[in-house]
């Protein structure tokens, strides 16, 4: 059980933010089941490695995280481990393929599906489930593959050391069997291993493995690692439907998860397309990763870049969903703030630019952030910075990106990642793994805020159970109004594309010349009527009238070209004026209500909740002057008799018992 602090308040740092929610327990926003999850990278930690870093520690998070859809991901950089079939088959109708080397894997899966799913877990129990990645496949189905004879001259004998480079597995743009077929039926008998009791080698022979594992979901491939020809989602979609197909055969109830894209949304709009799938059946469950980065004086980059994604990424997704009558059940699977702060270089100045916090730190990749010592727990090596506010701040804008998720009802929005860590020497294990996204100590195991968070979320709100969200709405006096009607400015109030739903759409633009407008009077008007067109901005030398529903009228791009904007309708986000400050989300789960708090800023946030006399916050907060703050486990707090709740600098909060 992890431990919980009970304090019965907060000493108020100066500068408090003073705001109030209002809930509307009658207006029903939506139902949901979103969970919260986190993905596992395969790395030394996992491997009960000598210097790999802290298994125990790794097993006991893992254990205690209490998450549903767990996405374990084993990935490019070890193929010893992850790869089971390094060379061909060398099957005959009279002799099986004796290729097949799953040793390392099955240490490190059956280790991960007892911490998830309990110690019945290899004959089919689960407590949670599972959402198991099969991305790095055999270099030899690639043209031009890396080390095809799985040679130690090319793959280290070491299966915990990686390729140099790093990235030498992922060479070869081509596939040799163009069909996929080849691929689809080697991830249909990693499934047969661990989840049917084994698999029949290409030749037919029955390889027993006992194994019965329950998994959910199977991400298929990742990221688009070879970037195979067309890489616009096509040759993709082949190897899905492919992989699809063969995976049915020997467990049809595992859900197939794809097209796993980091970014890119031409690629993933193509995936989700019908029409381009073998059967002409869009995907039941789709997913793509985000990212988003910022330091400990620049945090608020967390949320105004997960806005930018909501804008440009997640709702011209939903609108593509509308307009082709689609079902899918969205997925964000590694949900990414990178932090940019993520060092201490306490023994280790040299690398970073003589500052033991820098602004930015050395790359991960090199072995010398080792420290010269191939043990993590020495702490000779860098470290995790355990002073910075960001990894509050990073947890707080996961726990923002749940909630505007959950709002769209998608099936889960994962953490990346549970564990990271820096390079170590080339004897042992190198490098490890990204720590500026890591949820854990590489050197001591410790937990830090952006764990905290994920276990808060899954074992509350986050859990898979259905939910209904309630309308609320956040003022702060201190916000200043919006720019009234009628104003106008000189610039523009972003880049548009041509479109034509401003009814759905946040922004988009108009041809001057095919709709007849010469001035930005009748881009005004045209705009008027649209329900997203609260901003227009004009050029009649670029052809453009845009709508905006939201425009920061204040700071305006002044890109020349005679652009000129004017506010029509003042936005004030749905959230109210104190939404800049605070997200909120009320929910109704289980016949208890709670509400979800997301602090977005670095100074304190005196709270009134105003209707409710009393309630308990789970509270994940800074403590300033704090140098170890990083590691701080939440604490509880209570709800005033005014319904009032102090909370700290990037604070995540769940507020339950309300009164």
């Amino acid at each position: 059980m992890w431990l919980v602090g009970m304090v019965a308040g907060l000493a108020a740092l100066g500068g408090s933010q003073q705001v109030r929610l209002n809930v509307d327990w009658s207006a029903e926003k939506v139902k949901t089941s979103t969970a919260a999850t986190i993905e596992v990278d395969v790395m030394p930690f996992l491997g009960r490695t000598e210097s790999g870093g802290p298994f125990d520690a790794y097993y006991e998070a893992l254990q205690n995280l209490g998450a549903e859809y767990v996405r374990f991901a084993p990935w490019f950089p070890n193929p010893r481990v992850v790869v089971t079939e390094l060379t061909p088959s060398d099957c005959t109708p009279s002799r099986p393929a004796t290729n097949w080397n799953s040793t390392y894997f099955d240490g490190i899966m059956a280790d991960f599906m007892r911490a998830v799913c309990g110690p019945a877990a290899v004959d089919g129990a689960c407590d949670k489930t599972v959402v198991q990645q099969l991305s790095t496949m055999p270099s030899w189905m690639y043209v031009g593959g890396y080390c095809q004879d799985a040679s130690p001259d090319c793959l280290p004998s070491n299966p915990w050391n990686t390729t140099n480079p790093f990235s030498a597995y992922t060479a070869g743009g081509e596939l040799v069997d163009k069909s996929c077929g080849q691929m689809a039926r080697y991830i249909a008998r990693i499934v047969g291993w661990y989840t049917a009791g084994g698999f029949h080698d290409e030749c037919g022979h029955w390889h027993a493995s006992g194994l019965n594992y329950s998994w959910w979901g199977l991400s298929v491939l990742n990221e688009d690692e070879h970037h195979v020809q067309p890489d616009n989602g096509a040759a993709y979609t082949t190897c899905y439907d492919a992989v699809v197909t063969e995976v049915a055969k020997v467990n049809p109830t595992i859900v197939p998860v794809g097209p796993e894209i980091a970014g890119n949304l031409d690629f993933l709009l193509y995936f989700l397309d019908p029409s381009h799938h073998s059967h002409g059946i869009a995907p039941k469950v789709s997913s793509y990763h985000q990212a988003m980065s910022a330091s400990n004086g620049t945090a608020a980059d967390f949320f105004t870049g997960w806005d930018k994604i909501l804008e440009d990424y997640v709702h011209p997704v939903e609108a593509f969903k509308r307009a082709k009558g689609l079902e899918v059940e969205m997925v964000l699977n590694e949900y990414i703030p990178f932090q940019g702060d993520w060092c201490d270089c306490e023994h280790n100045t040299d690398l970073c630019g003589g500052e033991r916090f820098p602004s930015r730190c050395p790359n991960w990749q090199d072995p010398l952030t080792s420290g010269g010592d191939p043990d993590l727990a020495t702490a000779r090596g860098i470290g995790m910075n355990k002073a910075t506010w960001s990894y509050h701040a990073a947890g707080a804008c996961f726990a923002y990106g749940y909630g505007t998720l959950a709002e769209l009802q998608y099936k889960y929005v994962g953490q990346d990642q549970l564990i990271g860590g820096v390079s170590l020497p080339r004897a042992s294990t190198w490098p490890d793994n990204e720590p500026g996204v890591s949820c854990m100590d590489w050197q001591s195991g410790r937990v830090n805020a952006k764990y905290w968070v994920t276990h808060l979320l899954a074992t509350t709100v986050g859990d898979a159970s259905e939910k209904t969200l309630y309308n609320c709405t956040v003022d702060a006096p201190s916000v200043a109004p919006p720019v009234p009607s009628g104003a106008t400015g000189n610039g523009t109030c972003g880049v548009t594309t041509w479109s034509d739903d401003c009814d759905a759409t946040p922004l988009g633009a108009w041809n001057t010349t095919a709709r007849g407008i010469t001035s930005l009077a009748d881009c005004v008007a045209a705009v008027a009527k649209c329900s997203m067109g609260n901003y227009a901005s004009f050029s009649l030398e670029n052809n453009d009238c845009s709508w905006f529903q939201q425009c920061d009228m204040k700071h305006l791009d002044v890109v020349g070209r005679g652009y000129v904007s004017e506010v029509i309708r003042p936005y004030t986000p749905p959230g109210g004026t104190g939404a800049a400050l605070l997200y909120a989300m009320p929910y109704e789960k289980d016949g208890g209500r709670g509400i979800l708090l997301v602090s977005k800023v670095p100074e304190e946030i005196d709270l009134t909740i105003v209707g409710v006399v009393g309630g308990v916050a789970t509270v994940i907060e800074v403590a300033p002057g704090d140098p170890e703050t990083a590691f701080n486990p939440p604490v509880t707090r209570v709800v005033g008799s005014q319904g009032e709740l102090l909370l700290g600098p990037y604070a995540t909060a769940v507020v339950s018992e309300l009164k």
